[in-house]
C-alpha cells in the first residue's frame, strides 16, 4: 500500500476573485469571500477529476515494503525534477536520501522514476513507508493551463455560485458539480 500526502498547497489559485466575478457578471463585493472559497473548492474538484495538480503543488508519495521497478507518481503533471527527492530506510534502519545521480526522471503527465543507467535501487527494510518521494506537480503559471481546463474551472465556479444553497461553503468538495465542466475535462484525465 502506498500513500500520498499534500506537503505544500499552491501559492495561488489559477483564477482570481476579480476574474471569477467578471466571468459571473458580478459587480459588487459582498460575495468576494464566498467566491474565493468556491475557487479553491472548484480547483480541488477539477484536480481530483483530472488526477493532477493545476499549479505547482508539493506532494509526498509513500511506498511500502520495497523499491518498485519504477516509481510512477500518482499526481501529475511532472514538469520539473527540481525539488524532487527520494528518501528510504536502509537495512540498518537509518533514513537515507538517494543521490540524484542514482536515478533518472521522466517528465510529463505521469512522472516516472527509474534507477540511472547501470544502477539499481538500494536494499531497504521491508516496512511501511520505506520509500518516500517528494515532488512538485502542476504548471508554473495559470497561463500555462490548457484553455479547456480553465474553461471547465470557470464553469464549475459558476455552477457552485448559482447553486450555492445546496453547497456547504468552507468544505472541500472532490466531485465536479457541472456536467459541462466534466465534458471539457474528460480528454485530459490521467488513465494510468
Amino acid at each position: 500500500m502506498a500513500g500520498l500526502d499534500l506537503v505544500t498547497a499552491p501559492v495561488s489559485e489559477p483564477v482570481t476573485v476579480a476574474q471569477a466575478k467578471a466571468r459571473l457578471n458580478i459587480d459588487f463585493g459582498d460575495h468576494d469571500t464566498i467566491i474565493g472559497d468556491m475557487i479553491t473548492e472548484s480547483r480541488s474538484a477539477v484536480e481530483g477529476f483530472l488526477k493532477q495538480s493545476l499549479l505547482y503543488t508539493v506532494w509526498k508519495h509513500r511506498i511500502d515494503g520495497y523499491f518498485p521497478r519504477e516509481i510512477r507518481l500518482p499526481v501529475g503533471p511532472l514538469r520539473t525534477a527540481t525539488g524532487l527527492s527520494i528518501e528510504y530506510v536502509d537495512d540498518a534502519g537509518a533514513t537515507q536520501t538517494l543521490a540524484t545521480t542514482e536515478y533518472q526522471v521522466s517528465l510529463g503527465s505521469t512522472g516516472i522514476i527509474r534507477p540511472a543507467y547501470g544502477k539499481t535501487w538500494p536494499t531497504v527494510r521491508s516496512i511501511m513507508d520505506v520509500v518516500s518521494v517528494t515532488f512538485k506537480s502542476g504548471e508554473a503559471l495559470a497561463a500555462d493551463l490548457r484553455p479547456a481546463i480553465l474553461g471547465a474551472l470557470y464553469l464549475e465556479i459558476g455552477n457552485r455560485y448559482a447553486n450555492r444553497e445546496s453547497i456547504v461553503i468552507g468544505t472541500t468538495t472532490s466531485e465536479l458539480s457541472s456536467l459541462s465542466a466534466r465534458n471539457l475535462l474528460t480528454p485530459f484525465v490521467r488513465h494510468d
